[in-house]
């Protein structure tokens, strides 16, 4: 079973390989009002496309901004 900080981690991983698949049904799909499709087709500072590690960062910061937000906004 292991330790609860291996499961956080194995529960953590699985979370971030869901968000980038989630987000990569957007690649190639640039809309301006959506932010993670901006962020999919937008290319890094090399011109390189931008990697499943950033994406994976991306997703998670902007959705956490947006509950942030909508929690504030609420209270």
């Amino acid at each position: 079973m292991g330790f609860p900080y291996g499961r956080s981690l194995k529960h953590a991983e699985r979370t971030e390989a869901q968000l980038v698949r989630w987000a990569k049904v957007r690649d190639g799909h640039a809309d301006n009002e959506d932010m993670i499709s901006l962020t999919l087709n937008t290319p890094d500072e090399n011109g390189k496309p931008v990697s499943e590690f950033a994406i994976g960062g991306h997703v998670f910061t902007l959705l956490a901004a947006t509950y942030e937000t909508c929690q504030s906004v609420l209270t």
